[in-house]
């Protein structure tokens, strides 16, 4: 397998940047990326490629494995993140990673989710942030200062895009078929939180990222690595490159300006939009069976 250092975190810059563009790597086939933020989903992503391997020695397959230099975040923000959420709540760290262990391999999971606070009611006052492994703590800070300001604001943590990708993709043909199936990103992003102002962040080419918003009929703004930058510490290349916590914030303000100006009004206009266009679906099927 491949061992890749990220960009963000290096002091080296993109211009030393891997030659496989992770951009690129869910069109590969055989090839398997992951981006973790903890060091405990290195360990399973590595014995999940090894198990596979001694199953089937004489079959091609690459993992590509994005680490860091240095420490991204402590394996305990994951434990005290997702304690918040009443799944976890109560649970060991044992516990934890038995459960996360096969979500985490599956793609991802949503470290910050609000679906069972009372007062979570998804389009009002409300916000999804996408982010894979080595952004995933400005993503973490950005939601923290969206929440202090009253949003609510879902995290959405992408461990493996490529796995994402594909699984969702065998799902789009196999619906071609005539089965009746959700994709794993479907229930991660389910269709009551698509209207929500969506921000989507990875230290790599936005393409990695950009393409759930077209399959999910979601606007999502998505920010990565813009260009070739000089040496540097990782907070610069964080704000140079719109990734930072405070940019995120921006953005959430941008995008929720765009759809009318307020959380609530733009709430109200997507649930519009969904009504009318499950108005003309209707109408369709109807026209449809007539002919």
């Amino acid at each position: 397998f491949l061992i890749n250092s990220m960009v963000t975190p290096t002091y080296e810059g993109p211009h030393h940047h891997t030659f496989l563009a992770p951009s690129s790597l869910k069109d590969l086939p055989h090839l398997t990326s992951f981006d973790p933020a903890f060091p405990r989903e290195v360990e399973w992503a590595i014995l999940d490629y090894l198990r596979w391997r001694l199953a089937n020695p004489t079959e091609g397959r690459i993992l590509y494995l994005r680490t860091a230099p240095f420490l991204i975040l402590k394996q305990s923000e994951l434990y005290r993140r997702l304690k918040e959420q009443r799944t976890y709540a109560g649970k060991t760290d044992e516990e934890i990673n038995t459960m996360i262990r096969p979500l985490s391999l599956a793609g991802g999971y949503r470290i910050v989710n609000y679906r069972d606070d009372p007062d979570y009611r998804p389009g009002a006052s409300t916000a999804t942030i996408i982010a894979t492994g080595k952004v995933l703590d400005p993503a973490l800070e950005a939601r923290d200062k969206l929440r202090a300001q009253g949003v609510f604001t879902t995290v959405v943590y992408v461990t493996s895009p490529t796995r994402l990708f594909r699984q969702h993709r065998e799902v789009k043909d196999r619906r071609r078929q005539g089965e009746h199936v959700t994709s794993y990103l479907e229930e991660l992003i389910p269709a009551s939180e698509r209207a929500n102002p969506t921000v989507a962040m990875t230290d790599a080419a936005e393409s990695v990222l950009n393409w759930i918003g077209g399959d999910l009929g979601m606007v999502i703004d998505t920010h990565g690595i813009l260009d070739f930058s000089p040496s540097d510490d990782r907070l610069n290349f964080l704000k140079r490159n719109r990734l930072d916590a405070d940019a995120i914030v921006k953005a959430f303000r941008a995008v929720r300006n765009q759809r009318g100006g307020s959380i609530e009004a733009f709430s109200s206009r997507g649930a519009g939009w969904t009504r009318n266009l499950s108005a003309v679906g209707t109408l369709l099927a109807g026209v449809a069976g007539i002919l």
